[in-house]
């Protein structure tokens, strides 16, 4: 079961390694909404500059100021950081298969968007540079939500995939879901001024253990600070709740309060990411209906089966008594 896992997964994996994927089963989409840019260099600050994007409306969004990545510095940091032992991601399936248990009844849809959120978790765990915020956990815990919502087997066999897929990547599946339900309570109903100005104001030694302010100090204070696709889909989330629609220009002020405006793995990737988030979510809703029609097709086709049956059972029952 593991090794046709396991090859399933494979190419939507390299997909989503290569940088083209998010939650979708394609690599072909491109981003037809943005055009190419036109670069603005500000004197006096070679690590930083400003980016204007043409989106399909002809006008000019500016991404803010670009945080060049300082790789001297993340390799300093990095050399004498404790990492764990390297996981390959047949690794990590295998200690998903184990956890869950060697007969897996997971059906389409729902299979493959597993795979790719469990290949996503394993590609940013994996990365040496990765640090686990609550906006993580809740693009982690948010998008197995999203993906599992309608499955038929019942809410005891969604915990089960949940355990063993939060386990297979090192983490605490309990402590995951806390965090994304502490984070979505956070933005409750707050403005997004609020919002905003809240993570700006957070300061080192202020922020109490385990809430948001921590995580605003935690990414604005970490110079390897490393993007993934479900911190993106976390932050997609967050802005969800709050009633922002995520486009360039949000994303980039959501990511610049965070002080995580990064040339590369900034609020550009995020967006073209949201754009096939988006994407891929319709798609799943498109196969759900799909499978909800099969599925009441078979139920009808099982009623009619057995009414047949029922109607041969009495014509055989009346025929005996007649002829007794």
């Amino acid at each position: 079961m593991a090794g046709r896992l396991l090859s399933s997964l494979l190419p939507a994996a390299c997909v989503l390694f290569e940088g083209s994927h998010a939650f979708t089963f394609s690599a072909s989409e491109l981003v037809t909404s943005l055009r190419p840019s036109r670069r603005a260099s500000l004197r006096g600050s070679p690590s930083r500059s400003v980016v204007l994007y043409m989106t399909d409306k002809n006008e000019y969004v500016p991404t803010g100021l670009e945080k060049e990545v300082d790789f001297k510095v993340i390799k300093e940091r990095l050399a004498n950081k404790q990492l764990p032992p390297a996981r390959t991601l047949s690794q990590t399936i295998d200690a998903f298969t184990n956890a869950f248990g060697p007969e897996i009844p997971i059906i389409e849809p729902f299979q493959a968007v597993i795979q790719e959120i469990l290949a996503g978790a394993h590609f940013a765990v994996s990365d040496a540079r990765f640090e686990y915020d609550l906006i993580f956990g809740t693009g982690f815990y948010g998008a197995f939500v999203k993906a599992m919502t309608g499955y038929p087997y019942g809410d005891e066999e969604i915990a089960r995939i949940w355990q063993s897929m939060a386990k297979a990547v090192s983490l605490d599946p309990q402590k995951v879901i806390k965090d994304h339900n502490t984070a979505i309570e956070w933005i409750g109903g707050k403005p997004e001024k609020d919002i905003l100005l809240a993570w700006e104001a957070a300061s080192a030694g202020k922020a109490s253990a385990g809430s948001m302010e921590e995580t605003a100090v935690m990414i604005k204070t970490n110079p390897c600070w490393q993007y993934s696709r479900l911190w993106g889909a976390g932050l997609y989330l967050l802005m969800e709740k709050a009633g922002v629609d995520p486009d360039q220009k949000s994303i980039t002020k959501w990511m610049n309060a965070l002080d995580a405006n990064y040339k590369i793995g900034g609020p550009r990737k995020c967006f073209m990411d949201y754009t096939q988030w988006k994407a891929a979510i319709a798609r799943l809703e498109d196969a759900m209906k799909l499978f909800k029609e099969a599925e009441i097709r078979k139920k009808k086709e099982l009623a009619a089966r057995l009414e047949a049956q029922a109607r041969e059972l009495e014509k055989k029952e009346r025929e005996i008594a007649a002829s007794s």
